[in-house]
Order: C-alpha cells, then sequence, then structure tokens
C-alpha cells in the first residue's frame, strides 16, 4: 500500500500507508530543511540537513549538508533568522543536484522528522516534481504523526516542548550552540518511541488505516515572513510551456481572424464564386496548432488546480463557473453558426438557399464553425477537462 498524506478541513491531516519492517533495527537520519512559501505550491528549499543514527541511541557522526540555489530570493527576515543569505546560495548547487546528494547520503535510511508531513515533505515532493526527480522511497515518518498514532488520547496538537516532556528530556544540550541540537534531540526522542514499539512487540509497524493528525497551529519560522506568491515558481518545462501557449495564442488567433478575412460575402443579385474555398488552406494550418494550443492550456489548467487540490482545495465555485461558460458560450456560439446560414438563406440542402447542393462547410460558411466564439468554446472546454482530471487524480490518492 503506497503512503499518502493528505491535507484536510478543520486543522487535520490525513495519512496511512506507512509500512516499515523491522522498524527496531532500522538505522535512521533525521533530516531538515530550510525553506520559505507554502509548502504544497511555493515552496522551495534552500538548505538541506541530515544526521545519522543507530537505533541503539549511538550518533554515527555521519551528517550531510548542502546549501540550495532557489529560483527566487530568500527572504530577508529568513535569512536574518537561520544565518543563509543569498549572497551564499548564489553559487549553491542547483536542487536537482543537492537532492540527488541527500539520496546518496540517506541510503535505505529511515528518514525522521517533526512536520515533516506538514512542511518540509510536502516540500521535498513539490520540488521533485517541478524537477521531475523521483520522491525519495525511503519510509518517512513524522513523529508528530506518529506520537499521536502511539497515543491516541491526544486530541491537541503535537508539539515539539511536549515531546521532550513526555520523554523526559531536558532542552538544555551540552554545547547550545550545536546548530544539530535540535536533531540531535529529534533522534534521541524518536529512539525513545522504538522503545515503545519494542516493549508493544511491535516489529513490522503498518499503519493501514487512515488517521487524523492535528495540524500545527502556526507553521515554522522558517517557513514565514514571505509573501505568498500567487503562482507559484516554475521549472524550466513550465516555463517553455507557458511560452508555447502564448505564441499559439497569438498565432492561432490570428488564424482565426484570416479565416474570416478569405471568407466570401454573398452579394445578392451577383453571381456566387467557384474558385474554390482558399480559406480551407488556412484551416489546414490552424487545426494541429489549435489542438496542440488547447493541449498545453489543459495541462497548465491541470497542474495549476492539482497544486491546489494537494492541501485540500476544491471549490464548487470554479467548477460552476467554467460549466456554466461553457453553456453559455455553446448557446452563443449555436445562434451564430444558425445566423450564418439564415443569412445564406439556409443549408446546402434547403431550396432557395444560395448554397444550394454545395456542401454546407463552403467558401461562404467557414465562420459558421471557426470563429472567436468556437475558439473560446475550445480554451473553456479545455480548462474544465484540465479541472476535472486534476480532481479525479486528487480523489484517486485518498
Amino acid at each position: 500500500m503506497a503512503m499518502y498524506v493528505r491535507m484536510k478541513p478543520m486543522g487535520v491531516y490525513e495519512w496511512s500507508g506507512l509500512s516499515v519492517h523491522d522498524i527496531a533495527e532500522r538505522r535512521f537520519s533525521v533530516i531538515d530543511l530550510e525553506s520559505f512559501g507554502n509548502p504544497g505550491t511555493t515552496g522551495q528549499v534552500f538548505r538541506i540537513r541530515a544526521m545519522r543514527f543507530h537505533t541503539s541511541g549511538t550518533r554515527l557522526g555521519d551528517i550531510f549538508e548542502t546549501l540550495i540555489r532557489p529560483t527566487s530570493p530568500i527572504p530577508q527576515d529568513l535569512e536574518s533568522s537561520t544565518g543563509v543569505y543569498n549572497r551564499e546560495v548564489a553559487y549553491a548547487p542547483s536542487f536537482s543536484a543537492g537532492y540527488k546528494s541527500l539520496q546518496q547520503f540517506l541510503q535505505d535510511d529511515v528518514v525522521i522528522t517533526l512536520g515533516g508531513y506538514e512542511f518540509d515533505l510536502r516540500v521535498l515532493q513539490r520540488e521533485c516534481e517541478r524537477h521531475g526527480l523521483q520522491e525519495l522511497e525511503n519510509p518517512c515518518i513524522d513523529l508528530r504523526a506518529l506520537y499521536t498514532y502511539l497515543h491516541p488520547e491526544v486530541e491537541e496538537v503535537v508539539t515539539y516542548e511536549e515531546l521532550m516532556y513526555y520523554y523526559g528530556f531536558d532542552d538544555k544540550p551540552e554545547d547550545p550552540h550545536d546548530p544539530y541540537r535540535d536533531m540531535s534531540l529529534l533522534g534521541l526522542i524518536y529512539i525513545e518511541i522504538l522503545e515503545e514499539l519494542r516493549n508493544s512487540n511491535t516489529s513490522h509497524l503498518a499503519i493501514t488505516e487512515p488517521l487524523l493528525v492535528q495540524r500545527s497551529r502556526h507553521k515554522p519560522k522558517r517557513q514565514s515572513g514571505t509573501p505568498e506568491l500567487r503562482f507559484p515558481p516554475l521549472a524550466d518545462t513550465q516555463r517553455k510551456m507557458l511560452v508555447g501557449i502564448i505564441m499559439l495564442f497569438f498565432l492561432t488567433i490570428a488564424l482565426t481572424g484570416l479565416v474570416d478575412v478569405f471568407t466570401f460575402r454573398l452579394s445578392w443579385g451577383g453571381g456566387l464564386s467557384g474558385n474554390g474555398n482558399p480559406a480551407l488552406l488556412i484551416v489546414m494550418v490552424l487545426a494541429p496548432l489549435y489542438v496542440i494550443f488547447l493541449s498545453l492550456v489543459g495541462g497548465a489548467a491541470y497542474y495549476f488546480f492539482q497544486e491546489r487540490m494537494k492541501d485540500g482545495w476544491y471549490s464548487t465555485g470554479i467548477l460552476g463557473f467554467l460549466l456554466g461558460m461553457a453553456a453559455i458560450m455553446s448557446l452563443v456560439a449555436y445562434f451564430y453558426h444558425m445566423r450564418v446560414f439564415v443569412s445564406l438563406g439556409g443549408r446546402s440542402d434547403q431550396h432557395g438557399s444560395a448554397i444550394f447542393r454545395f456542401s454546407n462547410w463552403n467558401q461562404y460558411s467557414n465562420t459558421a464553425y471557426v470563429n472567436v466564439l468556437t475558439y473560446s468554446l475550445g480554451i473553456i472546454l479545455s480548462m474544465l477537462i484540465g479541472y476535472l482530471i486534476a480532481l479525479l487524480v486528487s480523489r484517486k490518492r485518498v
């Protein structure tokens, strides 16, 4: 069963699917990320730390740390609170390079975090998606969620201080200037949790049924202090997609206009043109470009809505708006289509029509099929399809 975490309303999240064999014997690493932005949408990592432990309680001395070069500047208040400045990360490795180094360090360790299901692991997942990288295959445990599983009587948010108090640790390390102090303490807390699992004869930890965990009331300091971006920063492929959409929009709308220009206008009392339908040549160029354009628009809509649904966001208003616009545009396009044939005296199979015995699509009726209305309708439908696919994919994860 694949692990999943789903943010839900009312300040909780749901998780299940964690499976770790011989958990009490597995080596583990505590990881900590510094990042900014919304974890599930705009989050960007600028530092990764990891510390390896053995389940005997021994800190093995293996420490991993790397700065990451984000695509946006680190907010000023985070520079001060983390001690990581934009001038330092300007020449740091890219996320792809730093993440691959982290994978090599972790090997098959169990990954331990505090609040990772809400923050660090979500940011990591988001960055992997942006850069086309495979997510961590290591078992990932959030101490807040695991403690809630072991102590179902807990109804409040599990804090770092509560874990320290419950397991009898004094928050006064031998070296208060040790930058890995919190990570060391989290490792020791996890070892105490492992002792609880041993006492309950649990060698295979398996969370098969969905469990609810109270979400943190406040984001960690490293997540705050940054204005939320309306759209997530774009990866290279997404930038190319956006450029492609813009270029194809102007090209296809221009070709749609040319179809109108090369459509003949009926002059009553005059003769009909028998020189063929030159606008069809434009349509032959327009059609494949328009299909590519709609595919990109649908893909962009899917990406946009999927990112927001990761936070449990679903908008019946957006769905209703798209459905309503599609219905209205369909009606307007239909009436315009009928108006074109009325102006020609009827369809090609109607006696008295100026295009009697022509095909319905001819040099006088191109705009009944290719016009700004049908062009806009295609865009709306592609966005609607993107939304529905994102909704289906999100539901399947539950």
